[in-house]
């Protein structure tokens, strides 16, 4: 028996207050133009019926003073659209830029000063991007800086026009078709200092002896050796100071799977990912998955393309995982090296789960914008300044963290801004151990 495909749900609404404040900002006459024209069509229509000439020429002078700014802004807008569809015409070459950083887009628009009519303004609907001109420039040279990290094949700017007095607004939308990527900055995160705090100890050649290895070996003995560790019969044949050692460790073989979580404040986490794709710490063709993109990618410029689109997968962040084990792991124990934020959020209750089912595979790198540590506020200042945010201290996310923590899985925690480094769980995670500027501590 077949049924007939039922038909998809109608897209959501948009609520009352946005449909109205869209057709608000569509009308091109601004509050001060409507207030002018009210007053002006009140005084004609109080000259003509008092026959009070005063009074009417001067509400024809404010209907003209309103007519002449709109004409004006309008045909400021005309021209500059024109100018802006001449301009962006033609594909150009993708714009690569790194958020937050300003970056020159290569548009270069005339400047032109018409009467009544002010400088039209140029932003960026899509991607997201503040737009300055350049400085002490003679044409308008476009130079944007990005909000946040982004992948698009096609920019979206929206021109306005106003008259000087702020009577009129004119807007107009021109798309143009161009790639546009821009990636996370990395700040002070250092690849050296990564790979020396994501070294798991290798591999033992022996899995049944102590964690160091079994003292199988021998070498030259050194001053800063024990004396308990000199083997004394050897000396007596040959002279020779020699000292029993470990045995030697072999790396792991294979390669990481790198997966990266999106989630609320996931920029420094997406920086560390790019860190890692860009150093070659685990080869040239590391494989690469994160949210939205479950199928591991090799090549360097996809994986960046899929770490710049991830930011349009924060609200289901870490859902993808169990897909993209499924489909980049070889085997069942292929280790993952997982980059998640530091600040705990919803991606946690679905990344915890596949975390504690085999803590051993999973490397964790924790990213985050850490603040400095500050005093606690007086109840005076937290009633004046209880809407100010303030980026969380690096010990507040160390506790954030503890349900990954308990898992026992391998966990470092990285903070952007400084380059701090400190190994919360594994092997190493006695103290726990600090990294900065290249320095144990």
């Amino acid at each position: 028996m077949s049924t007939a495909p039922q038909a998809a749900p109608p897209p959501p609404r948009a609520p009352v207050a946005r449909r109205l404040f869209g057709w608000v900002r569509a009308v091109p006459i601004r509050p001060a133009g409507a207030f002018l024209l009210a007053a002006s069509a009140a005084a004609f229509w109080y000259g003509r019926e008092r026959i009070d000439l005063v009074v009417t020429i001067a509400a024809l002078w404010g209907l003209a003073l309103l007519v002449g700014t709109g004409a004006a802004a309008a045909l400021s807008l005309a021209l500059a659209r024109r100018d802006l569809r001449r301009a962006s015409g033609a594909d150009g070459p993708p714009l690569e830029a790194v958020e937050k950083r300003l970056v020159a887009s290569g548009l270069v628009l005339p400047v032109r000063v018409l009467p009544l009519a002010a400088t039209p303004h140029l932003a960026w609907l899509a991607p997201a991007a503040d737009v300055a001109p350049a400085a002490r420039s003679p044409l308008r040279a476009e130079q944007v800086t990005f909000r946040d990290r982004a992948l698009a094949d096609e920019i979206v700017r929206e021109l306005r026009g106003e008259d000087v007095l702020g009577l009129w607004r004119f807007s107009a939308r021109v798309p143009q078709p161009r790639a546009v990527r821009a990636l996370p900055d990395p700040g002070q995160l250092s690849a050296a200092e990564l790979a020396t705090s994501l070294a798991t100890g290798d591999l033992l050649s022996w899995p049944s002896g102590p964690p160091r290895g079994d003292l199988v070996d021998f070498r030259t003995y050194t001053r800063s050796d024990p004396a308990r560790l000199i083997l004394w019969k050897v000396y007596a044949r040959s002279r020779q100071l020699m000292v029993r050692a470990h045995e030697p460790a072999h790396a792991p073989e294979g390669r990481p799977l790198l997966y990266l979580v999106a989630g609320d404040g996931d920029d420094a986490a997406a920086a560390a990912a790019r860190v890692i794709l860009e150093s070659g710490l685990f080869g040239d063709d590391l494989p690469f998955a994160c949210d939205g993109a479950p199928a591991p990618v090799l090549d360097l410029r996809c994986a960046l393309d899929l770490l710049a689109a991830s930011v349009r997968h924060r609200a289901r962040g870490g859902s993808d995982l169990a897909a993209a084990l499924a489909l980049g792991a070889a085997e069942p124990g292929r280790p993952v090296l997982l980059v998640v934020p530091g600040q705990r959020g919803d991606w946690l209750a679905r990344v915890l789960p596949q975390v504690a089912a085999d803590p051993s595979r999973y490397t964790i790198v924790a990213a985050a914008d850490a603040g400095p540590a500050a005093p606690p506020a007086g109840l005076v200042e937290r009633a004046l300044l209880r809407d100010q945010r303030r980026p969380p201290a690096f010990d507040a996310l160390v506790r954030g963290l503890a349900p990954l923590v308990a898992t026992g899985a391998r966990l470092v925690l990285a903070d952007r801004v400084s380059g701090r480094l400190a190994v919360l769980a594994g092997a190493d995670a006695a103290g726990p151990a600090v990294f900065a500027a290249g320095v144990t501590r």
